[in-house]
């Protein structure tokens, strides 16, 4: 049907709104104690989002990263959560791949000030793996994994992004390709200055 599907955080929670083209209301509803980092649109208007889940349990910013998928209706299909509240985890980025499985691109703050996460669950949310790029230099702040984009040879590239002005006024992009097994093709650091100019620095 011709719709509209507003997604929005408030107090940090997600609110899922659906409406017609002419933005009447047809339902609203409220879901994780959350944030949202992308969302994308699946058959039958299903919609898939990645992003975070505060637990509440515990004093500070714990959370986990979570996938979920909601239908047409706003009803909840499945969700994964993926780490423990400890973990930090945080996904951007999100991308169907071929076989419609998930793959979620963000940070995770386990171990260091940041290292590039990424995740894969299944077509029914069942977790398949995580993966974790750890910076050259842990003591760079990042901003984790922003983009992932399918290739015609059934791979993805995975942008992530460094950087941190308490240490160095430079930012860094890392390209990732994979094929859906985690097994890396290339691996690339190039150094970004602030008014954007690039140069390969190194592969990893």
């Amino acid at each position: 049907d011709s719709c509209l599907f507003l997604s929005t955080t408030l107090n940090d929670s997600l609110y899922l709104t659906k409406t017609t083209l002419d933005f009447d209301t047809l339902w609203q509803k409220r879901y994780y104690h959350c944030y949202i980092g992308e969302a994308i649109l699946t058959e039958n208007n299903s919609i898939v989002y990645a992003g975070c889940v505060y637990d509440s349990a515990y004093t500070g910013d714990y959370r986990r990263g979570l996938v979920f998928k909601v239908d047409s209706a706003g009803n909840e299909q499945w969700h994964s959560f993926i780490g423990v509240h400890s973990d930090y985890n945080l996904f951007h980025s999100l991308t169907q791949t071929y076989d419609g499985s998930y793959i979620a691109g963000g940070v995770s703050y386990k171990y260091t000030y940041g290292d590039l996460y990424m995740a894969r669950v299944d077509s029914n949310g069942n977790y398949k793996w995580d993966w974790r790029f750890v910076h050259p230099n842990a003591w760079e702040y990042e901003f984790g994994v922003v983009g992932i984009i399918p290739q015609k040879d059934s791979t993805f590239i995975a942008i992530g992004s460094y950087g941190n002005d308490d240490i160095n006024p430079y930012y860094d992009l890392r390209f990732i390709k994979f094929k859906i097994n985690k097994q890396p093709v290339l691996d690339t650091l190039y150094k970004l200055d602030k008014i954007g100019r690039a140069s390969c620095r190194e592969r990893v």
